[in-house]
């Protein structure tokens, strides 16, 4: 489909106004790609601008977030040390418990045999045989 026209351009003698419009054709779109260019040029700069935004905001947050590591860390380490206490001080409670439990049981033996120790300081023997039978079966 071309030939046809380059044969009658050339046999018509038009050649140096067809060469002409080609030049002016080849101008034209020489700008059109360079305005294409330069506002595809220009989106990436803002592209790459808005990168290096992205850039300084994750190393901020990257800061940020080693700073709560660190934080999280040294507070985790204080309530591992608090759990370990408290685990401890209920041991010691639940042993204290057993024990005031243990010499509440006791008592009624304790006092008994200090009940022994009276009559048998008083000279009172009959009496200390009654109080040593009840020890007997406490």
């Amino acid at each position: 489909q071309i030939t046809p026209t380059v044969r009658a351009v050339y046999e018509g003698g038009f050649e140096s106004q067809f060469a002409d419009c080609l030049t002016d054709r080849i101008s034209s779109l020489d700008k059109d790609i360079e305005i294409m260019c330069s506002y595809h040029y220009q989106g990436f700069i803002d592209c790459v601008n808005e990168l290096l935004k992205v850039q300084n905001m994750v190393k901020g947050l990257q800061s940020d977030i080693c700073n709560v590591d660190t934080m999280l860390c040294s507070n985790s380490a204080e309530l591992i040390d608090s759990h370990e206490s408290l685990i401890s001080q209920r041991l010691e409670l639940k042993n204290m418990a057993s024990t005031i439990q243990a010499i509440k049981l006791c008592i009624p033996v304790l006092e008994m045999y200090q009940k022994l120790k009276e009559e048998m300081h008083n000279r009172n023997y009959y009496s200390a045989i009654k109080i040593l039978g009840h020890l007997e079966h406490t």
